[in-house]
């Protein structure tokens, strides 16, 4: 994807050359249209929220940036130069999440990865999971977090 200068996060696609949106962190997505289940929040790098995961290849496992947070699922990156082997479909355990308190409560949640972003011109691999059975009292947790806005900026 290139910039086409069109507004600061437009881009299309090489392949294609369908246009994408994006948000930055920050940003109210109101003009964006979506067809999600679930509202999420949106971190900003200096938030720091960070995932853990065990991988067997990985000496004290893999961390990650999570730059997103719903009730299905969240949006993780890692530096290109530290990327992990991951396939679209696996499963891995979120083993937690550090950040501010009301996520501290998150741990051992499986994951599928449901889509991948890599690309050689990137710094970050992109990742999208979807949580498989959630605990209610997790989910309770996020819904407050995404409602009330107060670790990111929810889209609307």
């Amino acid at each position: 994807m290139i910039c086409r200068g069109e507004a600061p996060s437009c881009c299309f696609c090489l392949g294609c050359g369908a246009v994408l949106t994006f948000a930055k962190a920050g940003d109210r997505m109101s003009s964006y249209s979506e067809n999600r289940r679930y509202e999420r929040i949106f971190f900003t790098r200096e938030q720091r929220i960070e995932g853990y995961f065990p991988m067997p290849d990985e000496d004290g496992g893999l961390k990650v940036q999570v730059l997103n947070l719903s009730e299905g699922g969240l949006h993780f990156t890692q530096k290109m130069e530290y990327k992990t082997e991951i396939k679209l479909g696996a499963h891995l355990i979120l083993t937690g999440l550090q950040g501010p308190d009301p996520l501290k409560f998150f741990q051992n949640v499986e994951v599928e990865i449901k889509w991948i972003l890599d690309h050689d011109y990137l710094e970050h691999v992109s990742y999208g999971c979807q949580f498989l059975d959630l605990p209610p009292e997790m989910r309770e947790v996020i819904r407050d977090v995404v409602d009330n806005g107060v670790l990111g900026t929810k889209d609307q």
